[in-house]
């Protein structure tokens, strides 16, 4: 059976079975859920029974209706979606639980045109710093090698100076 639970700090949480065909959310008291909220509308939202699960339908709420997020005046709830009504939110708990689609097979294969090796054919790089090519790499660690070796000399000498002279 279809159910509301309250998760919100303004209203102790509690839980709504739904099993009518037609479920009104409002904080007037003839609504079939009355929630005593000053952002919630005197009838804020119908909630209809479509296939065991409920579509909501917003009534021109003041402060409007949310799934998942998502500011909505129709939508079908399905199991585990977030329901806000103006400030107060709800979970939604169905037994119908949707399928997952199916996997598609393992032989079919995309195949993109214009594209080669997962980079477009007349992709540009903008980089403002060009990428080094392979034969200069090797030039780059020889004066690396020897600016770093020169360097080690320059400190030795340094090192030897200071130790003759102490």
């Amino acid at each position: 059976m279809p159910r509301l639970i309250v998760d919100s700090p303004e209203v102790p949480q509690q839980t709504y079975e739904m099993s009518d065909e037609l479920v009104t959310v409002g904080r007037a008291a003839d609504n079939t859920i009355s929630i005593a909220h000053a952002s919630i509308s005197g009838h804020h939202a119908e909630l209809t029974l479509v296939e065991g699960d409920y579509k909501l339908t917003d009534l021109n709420s003041t402060n409007g209706s949310r799934i998942n997020d998502e500011r909505v005046t129709e939508g079908v709830l399905r199991n585990k979606d977030i329901l806000q009504l103006g400030n107060i939110i709800f979970l939604y708990e169905s037994e119908n639980v949707l399928a997952a689609p199916p996997l598609p097979d393992a032989e079919s294969a995309i195949t993109l045109a214009g594209v080669s090796n997962g980079r477009p054919i007349d992709f540009v790089n903008f980089s403002p710093v060009p990428k080094p090519s392979k034969e200069g790499r090797g030039a780059f660690y020889a004066v690396l090698g020897s600016s770093l070796l020169a360097l080690l000399g320059v400190g030795f000498f340094i090192f030897r100076l200071l130790t003759i002279t102490s």
